[in-house]
């Protein structure tokens, strides 16, 4: 998967113009995205002045013109599962208590009502900012799963949120269930027994990682 294309990175172009417990598991943390339209239109606004001056294919667009037509859909709220808080899980505890972050918000940028690519906001104090663009394959697996769990079971658009386990490059996308929390794996980890598209409770998924959790050094690989 590509990493996004840094903003910081991106400053020089835009002047010249990123046994499980399966019990009640619950998210405290607030998972809807608020952000102010202005933020929100800035960022849609140096996106599109990049796609002019970049080739528009590695920000997920066919041409220029498809770039310029690229609208904003409802955004997701990123939380994160720390490798040191993972390896000291005890399974009897609530795994919702793992999810650490909630500042990081996966803005879609969507041609009709498909995402192509999107943005990248980080919340620093009570501002979001913008961080980045890019990471197409992620962004567009998490589209196409919200929309086929959002037509299969009824819940909105807006409940949906992504908690990430970086050790391993795992993506999920999580959403409150009366049963508790339910977490969805975006890609395969073979290795893991974790498969694509694939919903269970959150103790289950996360202790499918576990092992390979305890067993990581922390370094990169």
């Amino acid at each position: 998967m590509s990493a996004p294309v840094r903003f910081s990175a991106l400053v020089a172009v835009l002047a010249v113009l990123g046994g499980f417990c399966f019990g009640q598991l619950r998210v405290t943390m607030p998972v809807q995205v608020e952000i102010t339209p202005g933020v929100s239109d800035k960022a849609l606004r140096d996106f599109r002045a990049l796609a002019e001056r970049i080739d528009p294919r590695s920000l997920g667009f066919k041409s220029r013109e498809e770039a310029r037509a690229a609208t904003l859909g409802t955004p997701l709220r990123v939380f994160m599962v720390r490798l040191d808080r993972l390896k000291a899980w005890d399974q009897a505890a609530d795994a919702a208590g793992l999810l650490s972050g909630g500042d990081t918000a996966f803005y879609p940028l969507n041609i009709g009502a498909e995402a192509r690519s999107m943005i990248v906001l980080d919340k620093i104090g009570a501002t979001w900012r913008l961080n980045g663009f890019g990471w197409t394959p992620v962004i567009q697996r998490l589209d196409r799963q919200r929309r086929s769990l959002t037509a299969g079971t009824g819940v909105a658009t807006t409940a949906f949120f992504v908690v990430r386990v970086p050790a391993f490059n795992i993506y999920f996308l999580g959403r409150q269930a009366p049963e508790g929390l339910l977490l969805t794996s975006l890609f395969d980890h073979p290795d893991l027994g974790i498969r694509a598209g694939l919903t269970v409770p959150a103790a289950r998924a996360i202790a499918l990682v576990l092992p390979a959790a305890r067993r990581h050094t922390g370094l990169p690989g």
